[in-house]
């Protein structure tokens, strides 16, 4: 009642006050808005199938379970059901196992469609099976006039409009219905399915056999025909038939009526997409740059009445929707209200401020957002609407209390500095961040609070914990102590004369030096080992650096230990008990002789010869080069060593040492001591490396026991100095270190381990390294498993464990016997104290009675402290063992009493083994539950053995080393200094008020201890570290809300309310807010002193509804409270993976003034989603250098019709700046691979991380998620690689070796950056102008031409008569759309070639993208529209008009398909006055780019020509300043020098100084002139007012209309002036256009090309071309000249 009185009084109140002032409005009065939405190009996908998919993501039971309760329990909706209601049921039933934050989350994230592009990429399998069956093909459903991208995502038709279900069975055709399924299940058949591809995110059922028949149904949830055949194929599998089970889910076109109500949900039209923003920001207009036509209305798309509005929206702290809704009858009162609010806060008074109001206006707005009921939407509402109440804002009296606590914060805090936390975990990159990012690390801490829950953790422990901060990368991190007798040194600094000149004084390390220059201290601060087979060609590459680096003094103390692979191998026999071979004549194993040879030296002529000759033995190997230097450089030798290498070598000491060795040659050293004397030593060095896990690592280097490879040995070296020198100063620094002490014993007893193991600790492991990983233990733990029992040291059950290790062991395989047998001696050694181990038993096939003795021993209920040594006395009985594995049923009467004789000594009971030897089936069922569990829970499959401890899996193949007893102890190190320690202070303070006094035990807190550690193992955090706010105030400059107490997320921001970054953030922390409701604390950190306004835009969020609301709006932005009289231009802020364009858009989007829409409330906008990114980063794995010009190509390799192997595919090249590429693609699976030609001549893809493999051991790169794909993968040498030649032919490029892609690495689809570009690296390819670093050493560059003026004359061929002329522009805005149209007339009319225009795609409108498919037909050209996606790495514009000006220049290597030879750049505001055949042929002088100089004969223009004076002047040293209206490009000269790369690399440089690169399009290519040469093109070629005189005005070739910085003439007011001939064509095209808006066309929309030209495909991509798979091959051969990528500047 109160409420209705209220509102009823407001609408009393209006009528009286205000309704007189309306009516007498005029119509221009009428507020107007903005409304754009943003739809996917697919087909919607039904929500039921999307719940199941976000349910399969969380786990695979709960997305089987879904399926079950769902078909048994199909809710039936009544007359009165809607969509509202089926969204419930599917919530209801899919989350009633889910915590409170789970549920919201995933209401989130299914409200955010987040699902749906895993549903097309099912459509696209489902296309590809009915192919297979030959029963349709994509072909049929062709219907759109997409791009070929887009075909695959299409949902296929049902087959005979009744087929909604079927089933793929191996080596038969279809199964259509239950019944056949059925009697293909009852037939005993040996087929299999490998004609059907398998994914890693199918839906296997979970009661799968491995190696079974294959059964995949194809159907959707929700209809008849699934309910069956998904019941007969459930059953099938958990009888034990040998059968797979895999569901793909898809709803047929057709099908829709088949399906319940609530499974169609969601299908009727594309998917309507949230999590974007929008901007409408203020326009500078000083040059009037406006199109005066009239704009014909659309009304499709434009609105006359409040129903297209978003009433939802909150006006003045009214929200409409449910006034309107409360109060139908007063509907039109209250949109009138409505109207008089939005039009009272639509004027724009931001100009109006004067400058000293501005210098606090953000202390200001801190204060207003405090003090607010809502201060989280107040700060919403100021920095989206900043223009409108910036007037306001800055009449605001200031406290002096915010000031002050501002103050204080910014001594911690920079100003304006915007920073985001995550349950302390800092977000990188906050200005990139996107709501689909955000939910992926919100869903991580939510899916592990319920985890930590479910352990009976009380709320604040779990948010203690959830708050750990991720440890640091622990590879590499591990010292070795390597001391011992098997280390030979080189030399010794600290008593060796070579250094005795040094200061020894540890005060040096503290002395400023040079950057780059090494202290020379007579201290031994650096003792790097080397661990090698001396007869590798890898140590044979390293011992020349030693040599050299030792020559020259470098303050390093060298030591190697050699390893003999004969001596490994026996030893390691010996090891596993087996025969130890003969050893071989030593002058057969080169290894053992070099070893010998060197041992010999070192003990008759001192270390130093036993070194040289090591080194003369590379010598003799290399080539016989004159100075070390010299090899290292030069050396690319890979044959084997020979006996003749060590004859030259050993000859060659001889003669150094002048006869002074005993043994004049190697023959009398064979002959004297035949391999005896110093085998020896030999086998301890070999034994020595071996004991410290070193000797399987070989080659690597030590670094004061810190492990790196020793593969490029000076950029090792020079690095691991660097980092150690940074450990010793701090510890000398901190009082630590002293004087007197030996650095290198200090620094080893510090934390060093006593062996280092390859498998634990792998320094640069690949991505796909799937040895290494985590699993979360704890819903097994909160499950509590009953067959895992523990073992403990003796003395030790009672204390709480922290580290918990599971040895998982097939005792009937090569590693499995061996890790259980050094698991149970470390439990029983004195370093065990703070572990216990638990034995998983995961055989294959039958059960040996081995297994079942371990299996009873470890099941014995008391005298648990016997069960060790009893484990340790059967283990050591090698024929007993061998006796035990073989027997599968019982054993004999010798055997069992043997065993129980030894259990009987260990002090165990007979009666607890005897069943186990006698009786095999007494455990079989207790075995099974151990197999199914690691298959299950660990993922590791039946027969493999590993190592989990607190979570880490460390897998133990048969060709892996072995793992020994200490490695256990380096594990236990790893997981206690990673988290243990941490979780284990927290757990033992935490008070358990829901758990009995009596359960408290010391294995309830370790197996707590366990879940928590495993839990936060496997928590994926994005690199970004952690951040505690608790230091700054929040009192009067913070936003603190109280969050629900289940949830488990807390956020922390710090944030400059206006800035662009804040618009967003803030957007995103309001919806979070609304959905999870986590506790949020923001510190406002304003930037005061401001001269101009911070933000000049209007900006709106996309932001999801609520499924289960009684009518959810789509999402949409929505802009009201405009100026009406302001020009706006609109931009979307997307997703970094995401490329969108505009398809409807009836007004100038640029140029938007929204008195333009006349009667019309509001203007509507439709965007859709063209292509989600895939993108990656290429590395040469030898020289881990960019393969710039690596041509890459992405295809489904789905057949489209007959003879048509593959619909689409894109091509790019590898940049050399990180090396990075891009390719558009859609949802779907795609192979991504070389091209063929020079690209597949010399390289080869490896092994990687791409969403999986397809046929031929090609890669998937896919997309299933909205975040794009980051793609990464290993390299592989391609064995036809040829020496010195590099792929497109030149010199000095990436030569030999494979290459890898990393990855965002990180992007959430989208981008995130791998190996060689990590966040926040700088883009440094090159330094200044030509420097170069080469191994940490300067070298030469080679370049065109020193002077850039006199450049080398190329020979041009000369063009055929008929070879098509290519000309590209940019264009955005109906204004610059239409002057683009007269640039293509003028340019049709005088050239009387071929012409093919390329038109980047990013800013054009809708209208025009229309309309030029009839203009290239009514006038016979060819057109293409190319894109590009601006790298997330690349410093990023923020104005569209210097976007669009980067796009003119920075990609242009890429923007183009690879057989493009050369293309022209011509300005939209430009006429044409001749044939452009004549600069296209014409000679560049071996230059990229061509370019007119400015004219200087306007001397009116004297004062704005800056190039003539100051900074330019110097910079150009001669040379002229260009205009860049009119510019070459010779592509492949481009490409050949890596222009491009050099472009950006100056861009990055440069643009992040906002006083450069002013005129960026301009500026960028004649600053790196000097890298970058540039053809001056005579004047002629561009003539423009504002510069040139009117004498040359009729030679002119091309007339530009610049601005004019004096005048400031409208863009069409000077061409009609100027231009003679300008208004005759602007007539021409506006009299087509009018034709084309008018209908009279036919509709040519789907093809971009004219009638005339058949073969040519439209191109709808930056980097990349549609081509088809059987024309790539031509393709490739024809670009092997054109992208020669290797000749070096």
């Amino acid at each position: 009642m109160a409420r209705q009185l209220c509102i009823q009084f407001l609408l009393a109140a209006f009528l009286l006050l205000g309704l007189r002032h309306v009516h007498a409005a005029p119509a221009s009065k009428v507020p107007k808005g903005v409304n754009v939405v943003l739809r996917s190009k697919w087909e919607g996908t039904p929500l039921l199938l999307e719940a199941g998919e976000l349910l399969a993501e969380h786990d695979s039971p709960s997305f089987w379970h879904f399926l079950d309760a769902w078909t048994a329990q199909t809710p039936t909706p009544n007359l009165e059901s809607n969509d509202s209601w089926c969204a419930e049921q599917i919530l209801s039933q899919a989350t009633q196992n889910f915590t409170q934050p789970q549920a919201s989350l995933f209401h989130l994230s299914l409200s955010l469609r987040l699902a749906s592009p895993k549903l097309v990429v099912y459509r696209q399998l489902a296309s590809e099976s009915l192919e297979r069956l030959g029963l349709a093909s994509l072909a049929t459903t062709a219907k759109s006039k997409d791009d070929e991208r887009w075909k695959v995502t299409r949902n296929p038709a049902s087959p005979g409009g009744a087929m909604c279900c079927w089933v793929e069975a191996p080596g038969k055709s279809v199964l259509r219905t239950a019944r056949e399924l059925e009697e293909e299940l009852a037939e005993e058949s040996g087929a299999t399915a490998e004609e059907v591809p398998r994914y890693a995110f199918d839906h296997v059922h979970p009661a799968s056999k491995r190696g079974a028949r294959l059964f995949v149904l194809y159907g959707a949830l929700g209809t008849p025909c699934f309910a069956e055949m998904h019941r007969v194929l459930s059953e099938a599998v958990q009888s034990g038939k040998g059968v797979a089970y895999i569901y793909r889910p898809v709803l047929p076109s057709g099908c829709e009526s088949a399906a319940s109500p609530c499974a169609r949900i969601g299908t009727q039209k594309p998917v309507d997409l949230a999590g974007f923003g929008a901007e409408l920001a203020l326009k500078n207009m000083e040059y009037k740059a406006a199109d005066d036509s009239e704009v014909k209305k659309d009304g499709s798309v434009t609105s006359d009445g409040p129903a297209a509005e978003d009433l939802t929206q909150e006006v003045n702290g009214f929200i409409f929707s449910k006034l309107v809704e409360r109060r139908p009858d007063k509907e039109a009162e209250l949109l009138t209200f409505r109207d008089v609010l939005l039009s009272s806060g639509a004027a724009d008074d931001s100009d109006k401020i004067s400058v000293w109001e501005l210098k606090e206006i953000g202390l200001q707005a801190v204060q207003r957002i405090v003090q607010a009921r809502e201060p989280l939407r107040l700060m919403q509402d100021i920095n989206q609407n900043f223009p409108n109440v910036a007037s306001s804002l800055s009449r605001t009296p200031l406290n002096a209390s915010v000031r002050a606590e501002i103050e204080a914060n910014q001594k911690m805090v920079a100003p304006g500095r915007t920073l985001l936390a995550i349950n302390r975990a800092l977000v990188p990159d906050v200005d990139s961040l996107d709501l689909f990012s955000l939910i992926d690390r919100v869903s991580a801490d939510v899916t592990l609070g319920a985890a930590l829950a479910r352990l009976g953790l009380p709320a604040d422990v779990s948010g203690e914990l959830l708050a750990l901060p991720e440890p640091p990368d622990d590879v590499g991190g591990v010292r070795v102590d390597f001391q011992g007798d098997g280390v030979h040194w080189l030399n010794d600094i600290e008593s060796d004369s070579q250094y005795r000149m040094w200061r020894s004084s540890l005060q040096e390390l503290l002395m400023p030096t040079y950057p780059g220059q090494l202290r020379q201290i007579r201290r031994n601060l650096f003792s790097a080992v080397f661990v090698l087979d001396p007869a590798s060609t890898a140590a044979l590459k390293i011992f020349p650096t030693v040599m050299l680096f030792y020559q020259r003094s470098i303050p390093v103390r060298f030591g190697v230990m050699l390893v003999s692979p004969t001596h490994l191998a026996g030893i390691e026999r010996e090891e596993e008990g087996q025969a130890v071979a003969a050893p071989a004549k030593l002058a057969e194993d080169l290894s053992e002789l070099v070893t010998q040879v060197f041992l010999y030296l070192e003990e008759e002529l001192g270390r130093e010869h036993g070194f040289r000759f090591l080194a003369e033995l590379a010598r003799a190997w290399g080539g016989d080069a004159d100075e070390f230097d010299d090899f290292t450089d030069d050396v690319s030798n890979d044959s084997p060593l020979t006996l003749a290498h060590v004859e030259a070598a050993y000859a060659a000491l001889v003669r150094q040492t002048r006869g002074s060795v005993k043994r004049k040659n190697l023959g009398d050293f064979l002959a004297g001591i035949h391999g005896e004397t110093y085998r020896e030593g030999s086998l301890a060095g070999t034994e020595f490396a071996h004991k410290k896990g070193l000797a399987a690592a070989a080659p690597v280097m030590l670094m004061n026991g810190k492990v790196h490879p020793a593969g490029d040995v000076q950029a090792t070296l020079v690095q691991a100095i660097q980092e150690e020198t940074q450990y010793i100063q701090q510890e000398y620094y901190y009082g630590r270190l002293k004087e007197r002490m030996n650095i290198l014993e200090y620094v080893l007893h510090s934390g060093s381990q006593p062996r280092y193991s390859p498998l634990i600790l792998k320094r640069n492991a690949q991505p796909s390294d799937a040895s290494e990983r985590y699993v979360s233990l704890a819903g097994s733990v909160a499950d509590q498993t009953r067959f895992i029992s523990y073992l403990h040291h003796p003395g030790t059950a009672d204390d709480v464990k922290p580290v918990t290790h599971w040895v998982v062991a097939n005792l009937g395989g090569k590693r499995g016997l061996g890790v259980l047998k050094q698991a149970v001696g470390h439990v029983a050694g004195a370093d065990s104290a703070q572990a216990r181990l638990a034995v998983l038993l995961n055989g294959e096939g039958e059960p040996g009675a081995l297994e079942r003795v371990v299996l009873a021993a470890l099941q014995v209920p008391s005298r648990r402290q016997k069960i060790v040594p009893f484990l340790q006395r059967l283990l050591s009985s090698g024929a007993l063992v061998e006796s035990l594995r073989s027997a599968t049923g019982p054993v004999s009467t010798e055997t069992t009493d043997f065993v129980l004789r030894l259990a009987a000594e260990a002090g165990l009971r007979e009666a607890d083994l005897r069943s186990s030897l006698t009786e095999p089936a007494s455990l079989s069922q207790m075995l099974e539950d151990h197999r199914r569990f690691c298959e299950d829970v660990l993922g590791l499959p039946r027969g493999t053995s590993a190592v989990v401890t607190n979570g880490r899996v460390t897998a133990l193949p048969d060709s892996a080393p072995a793992l020994h007893a200490d490695d256990f102890s380096l594990l236990e190190s790893l997981e206690l200094r990673a988290r243990a320690e941490k979780v284990l202070l927290i757990i033992e303070d935490a008070e358990f008020s829901d758990v009995e006094p009596d359960d408290l035990t010391s294995d309830f807190l370790s197996d707590v201890i366990l879940g928590v550690t495993s839990a936060l193992a496997a928590r994926k955090r994005a690199a970004g570290g952690t951040a505690n706010f608790g230091l700054l105030k929040t009192r009067h400059s913070a936003i603190v809300l109280e969050g629900d107490p289940s949830s488990s997320i807390s956020i922390e921001a710090v944030v400059d309310p206006l800035s662009p970054s804040a618009q967003k953030l803030t957007s995103l922390l309001v919806l979070l807010h609304e959905w999870l409701n986590p506790s949020i604390r923001i510190i406002l950190n304003p930037v005061s002193g401001l001269s101009d306004i911070p933000l000049k835009n209007f900006y709106r969020y996309a932001a999801p509804s609520r499924l289960d609301a009684p009518s959810p709006a789509p999402p949409a932005v929505s802009f009201s409270h405009l100026p009406p009289s302001r020009t706006l231009t609109f931009n979307l802020d997307v997703p970094e993976p995401w490329l969108v364009e505009a398809v409807q858009a009836p007004y100038d989007l640029d140029n938007l003034r929204l008195e333009q829409l006349g009667e019309s409330r509001s203007m509507h906008a439709v965007y859709e989603l063209e292509a989600l990114m895939l993108t990656g980063h290429c590395f040469d794995s030898k020289t881990r250098e960019p393969p710039r010009g690596l041509q890459l190509a992405l295809g489904s390799g789905q057949k489209l019709g007959e003879g048509e192997k593959s619909p689409f595919m894109v091509d790019t090249i590898v940049m050399a700046n990180l090396g990075y590429f891009q390719l558009k693609a859609a949802p779907g699976v795609w192979n991504l691979s070389l091209v063929p030609g020079r690209s597949t001549e010399l390289y080869a893809l490896g092994g990687g991380r791409a969403g999986g493999i397809r046929r031929g051991g090609e890669h998937g790169g896919g997309g299933e998620r909205f975040q794009g794909k980051v793609v990464a993968h290993g390299g592989d040498k391609a064995r036809r690689e040829r020496e010195g030649e590099a792929v497109g032919g030149g010199r000095g490029g990436w030569q030999g070796g494979g290459f890898e892609t990393g990855g965002c690495v990180g992007s959430r689809g989208g981008v995130q950056v791998g190996d060689g570009a990590g966040a926040g690296q700088e883009v440094a390819a090159i330094e200044g102008r030509g420097a170069c670093i080469k191994k940490g050493r300067p070298c030469a560059v080679k370049r065109d031409s020193s002077s850039g003026e006199e450049l080398a004359s190329t020979v041009v061929a000369p063009a055929a008569s008929n070879e098509t002329i290519h000309v590209f522009a940019v264009a955005s805005g109906h204004l610059y759309e239409r002057l683009m149209k007269i640039m293509v007339l003028s340019v049709i009319k005088q050239t009387q070639r071929p012409v093919k225009f390329w038109f980047i795609k990013n800013y054009l409108s809708p209208r025009f993208k229309d309309f030029i498919p009839h203009m290239a037909r009514e006038y016979g050209f060819e057109y293409a529209l190319v894109t590009y996606k601006w790298p997330s790495w690349l410093h990023k514009q923020t104005e569209k008009q210097r976007i669009i000006w980067a796009y003119k220049i920075l990609f242009l290597d890429v923007l183009f398909p690879l057989d493009l030879k050369k293309v022209i750049f011509v300005d939209a505001d430009q006429v044409v006055r001749t044939d452009m055949a004549e600069l296209y042929d014409m000679d560049l002088k071996g230059a990229p780019l061509a370019y007119t100089p400015f004219c200087d004969n306007n001397k009116d223009m004297d004062g704005f020509r800056f190039w003539k004076q100051g900074f330019w002047k110097d910079h150009l040293q001669g040379k002229p300043y260009h205009i860049s209206a009119l510019y070459v490009v010779d592509l492949a000269r481009f490409r050949r020098m890596a222009a491009g790369d050099h472009l950006r690399v100056f861009y990055e440089s440069l643009s992040k100084d906002p006083n450069s690169l002013a005129n960026l399009d301009q500026d960028l290519p004649n600053y790196a002139q000097h890298m970058v040469p540039i053809y001056s093109l005579p004047r002629e070629w561009l003539w423009c007012e504002s510069w040139c005189g009117n004498a040359t005005k009729a030679q002119a070739k091309t007339i530009d209309l610049c601005n004019n910085p004096m005048t400031k003439e409208p863009k069409l007011e000077a061409a009609r002036r100027i231009v003679a001939e300008w208004p005759a064509l602007d007539e021409e095209q506006r009299r087509l256009t009018d034709r084309v808006e008018a209908g009279e066309f036919d509709d040519v929309a789907g093809s971009e090309d004219p009638p005339t030209t058949a073969r040519d495909k439209k191109l709808d991509s930056g980097s990349v071309e549609e081509i088809q798979s059987d024309n790539l091959e031509e393709k490739g051969n024809q670009r092997q000249e054109d992208t020669e990528t290797a000749a070096e500047l």
